[in-house]
């Protein structure tokens, strides 16, 4: 009977063990990452890169970073803003290299460049902006680690007023802004098109 009842405690406790462990260990990667503008720190909510198409010899590829005063739901985008938008160029279809990647020249197309402009308080619905920071030269280090990128881009900008809706004034207001981006997690696109 003893040996019964202990054959009966111990089936019990590994049914007790086995119903209680824990599924298995999943790995929720972190979007983090900050803009720099004019000396204000803006965190980056969500970033994303849309699929690669061939472009100049190479496969280019948009992308979005979007700071934290959005308002974000599981499709949509809403509220104003700070946005970094542009474009990379790679010489592959799947991922970004690993690498150093220049500014984007027309006259002299290459895989490994980019082009970026920073939407200073935009509005997602309307497309109005405050300002708009064009990109003249700098550099964008990527590194990857399967799904999961980090980004640094370091960027020389022209500060330009907005004369209409996505149409920026011909002279800039300011000129040589420097504007820093850092980036670490996925980039899947999810919001944009």
């Amino acid at each position: 009977m003893k040996t019964l009842m202990l054959l009966i405690m111990i089936v019990a406790l590994q049914l007790i063990f086995f119903a209680c462990k824990d599924d298995p260990e999943t790995i929720d990667i972190q979007q983090t990452g900050i803009f720099s503008i004019e000396g204000v720190e803006y965190t980056i909510e969500h970033g994303e890169i849309l699929r690669f198409e061939p472009a100049h010899g190479a496969f280019g590829c948009p992308f979005y970073f979007l700071s934290d005063d959005y308002e974000f739901s599981d499709d949509n985008i809403t509220g104003i803003g700070q946005v970094a938008e542009g474009f990379i160029w790679s010489d592959t279809d799947v991922y970004l290299k690993s690498g150093t990647y220049s500014i984007f020249d027309e006259n002299n197309p290459q895989s490994t460049t980019f082009s970026i402009s920073f939407f200073y308080n935009w509005d997602i619905e309307t497309w109005d902006m405050d300002y708009i920071y064009q990109c003249k030269y700098g550099t964008l280090e990527v590194s990857r680690n399967g799904e999961v990128y980090d980004l640094f881009f370091d960027v020389i900008t022209d500060k330009y007023e907005m004369a209409s809706t996505m149409n920026p004034g011909e002279t800039p207001i300011q000129k040589d802004i420097r504007i820093k981006l850092s980036y670490s997690g996925t980039l899947e696109q999810k919001y944009f098109e």
